[in-house]
């Protein structure tokens, strides 16, 4: 009996594999800008949702386009002024093309979290973040929005632990 050749195997990987392998993911705490430009950054807010979480105690401050907001159901308004301020902030940072990871892997019993949602026209972005995992990029832009309660006379006693007023 003549001898068996030695068969040749090729692996090869999936187009969907090399695809999930090509995702970096950035580490907690990293923030990594878009590298386009957002083609609609000019455009203005409709409205701001941002939700505090801490200890299953929730804050809720909603703004909308037009300066009216609520505070835990508290009305207040912003100046035009503030409103501007509110979208330059936004478009600073790059809201709806920013990527990170905001949240820790493992539950952290005393760590504040928060869900931003920033509504643009047809376009809706939610980032949640948490304490400790948040750039301080992001961590000022969350400040300066959480800031608006000022007008209601609210101290922001319950800024992110690594933003100081001086920051804003």
């Amino acid at each position: 009996m003549p001898p068996v050749p030695a068969t040749l195997v090729i692996v090869t990987r999936s187009v969907a594999q090399e695809a999930r392998d090509s995702i970096v993911m950035p580490l907690p705490g990293t923030l990594v800008v878009s590298e386009t430009e957002d083609p609609r950054a000019d455009v203005p807010f409709t409205g701001i949702t941002l939700v505090r979480l801490h200890q299953g105690i929730a804050d809720q401050l909603v703004i909308k386009g037009d300066g009216t907001f609520t505070y835990n159901n508290v009305p207040g308004i912003l100046s035009p002024q503030q409103i501007f301020n509110l979208n330059e902030a936004i478009k600073g940072i790059n809201f709806f093309g920013v990527e990170a990871t905001f949240m820790s892997m493992v539950p952290q019993i005393d760590a504040f979290e928060y869900a931003l949602t920033v509504e643009r026209g047809e376009d809706t972005r939610t980032i949640v973040s948490q304490d400790n995992f948040t750039p301080n990029e992001y961590t000022t832009f969350l400040a300066k929005i959480w800031k608006t309660r000022d007008s209601l006379g609210v101290v922001p006693t319950s800024l992110p632990p690594q933003v100081s007023t001086a920051e804003l």
